[in-house]
């Protein structure tokens, strides 16, 4: 009965079985049958089913506002005593930045697999606001999120922001004395793939004013910013790791290094209101370790 309630409960959180599925690492044909076997014990129907969508009836409202904070209290009760004993384990599903993800976390993971042999990964490489909740991810990674009672945050590390530009577009067109200058050069910009609009550059906090040149190169991927530098499209806004070793060999030049931009925070974002899931709590803890470490 309890593994009816628990398939109901995350069918109602995530609006759907298939998603459901995911959290519970089984397939959707046994939710929806789990589900099945209760309505059929309880004698009422708990959804209205559609091709496109999954409602809760009114007896399935009154179950879930019933029974969803007892599970909760019943799933941290048992947390509580087996948790210390019991090893990191399951599928880890989590959404990252496509750069950050590939030049900073990726790089850790042989690491972790080799401590957690039990953890298995399964990773979105994506530059988007996920729901946790309604898409089955034990957690996303990345700069910002939408505000949610259900989701909750901590900071990973924060990202330096550097004005740059290959050093032989700098040799094409002439350097810059002041950012003034940047009205006379290329710059290359990001368009928010959530939004669909353009980033505006806000270059020092003393001085809060909008900066930017002509938008020759306009794109909606971070990485695809920095590979436009390399190829000297342009002057372009960017977190300095995409770029370390082009500027250690100083093919992109740092412009305007005693600019005070502010740095961008990178968190690790999962659901709230119960307790981490032991592979996510080391998880979790090994990257807030060695980030903070490299920052």
């Amino acid at each position: 009965m309890l593994g009816y309630l628990e398939a109901f409960i995350h069918a109602t959180e995530t609006g759907g079985f298939s998603a459901a599925a995911v959290r519970l690492g089984v397939s959707a044909a046994a939710v929806s049958k789990q589900i099945a076997r209760l309505e059929a014990r309880l004698g009422v129907r708990l959804f209205h089913r559609t091709t496109r969508s999954l409602t809760l009836t009114e007896a399935g409202e009154q179950l879930y506002e019933s029974s969803t904070v007892h599970w909760r209290g019943l799933q941290a009760a048992l947390n509580g005593i087996s948790g210390p004993a019991q090893s990191p384990a399951g599928c880890l599903r989590v959404s990252v930045g496509n750069g950050f993800g590939r030049r900073k976390i990726l790089p850790l993971m042989p690491e972790f697999l080799a401590t957690y042999p039990a953890i298995r990964l399964d990773w979105n490489f994506e530059n988007r606001q996920v729901d946790l909740v309604a898409e089955g991810f034990d957690a996303a990674i990345g700069s910002v999120i939408d505000p949610d009672s259900r989701v909750i945050a901590r900071e990973l590390m924060r990202v330096e922001v550097i004005l740059c530009a290959a050093a032989d577009y700098l040799a094409r067109r002439g350097g810059l004395h002041s950012l003034a200058d940047l009205v006379n050069h290329d710059c290359i910009q990001l368009r928010s793939p959530t939004t669909g609009r353009v980033q505006e550059w806000m270059l020092d906090p003393d001085r809060p004013t909008r900066t930017g040149g002509k938008s020759r190169v306009i794109v909606d991927d971070v990485e695809a910013v920095a590979e436009a530098v390399r190829l000297g499209l342009g002057i372009g806004l960017i977190g300095s790791y995409h770029l370390t070793e082009e500027l250690a060999t100083d093919r992109v030049v740092h412009l305007f290094p005693e600019l005070k931009i502010p740095p961008v925070a990178i968190s690790i974002y999962h659901r709230s209101g119960r307790q981490l899931a032991p592979k996510l709590r080391v998880f979790t803890d090994f990257l807030i370790e060695r980030l903070r470490t490299q920052g």
